[in-house]
């Protein structure tokens, strides 16, 4: 089975963002006073954040059909080398609203993804 390719989900906007996100083991929290965090550094994770322009409730469906399972592979563009990469990656949070209930019409919906595993060149 190949990886989703996020370039067939309807109303995606162009460019979706990719960063690195820092993840922090147990006991992570701010010193008091220090303005510092103590824990243990996990490492870097691949985060896509994919933003869908307004759409109707059978756009809707698609989408969150084909990334709102607990885990998924993906093929993104990542802008750390500037070659197409495949992860694996969870959902993080999903960010929507209606504009019309009724009708079945979406504002912008915004998905954020993460990676599970981590950065191997970091």
């Amino acid at each position: 089975m190949s990886a989703f390719d996020l370039e067939t989900l309807p109303k995606l906007k162009n460019p979706y963002t990719h960063s690195l996100h820092p993840e922090w083991g147990k006991g992570t929290g701010r010193n008091t006073n220090s303005g510092r965090f103590s824990g243990s550094f996990v490492g870097w994770f691949d985060q896509l954040v994919l933003t869908f322009g307004k759409h109707n409730q059978t756009d809707h469906t698609t989408i969150l059909n084909a990334l709102g399972v607990a885990t998924k592979e993906i093929k993104f563009l990542d802008t750390k080398t500037g070659n197409y990469k495949e992860e694996w990656f969870y959902v993080d949070s999903i960010d929507t609203e209606t504009s019309n209930y009724h009708k079945g019409y979406y504002n912008e919906m915004t998905i954020t993804l993460t990676a599970i595993p981590k950065r191997g060149d970091m």
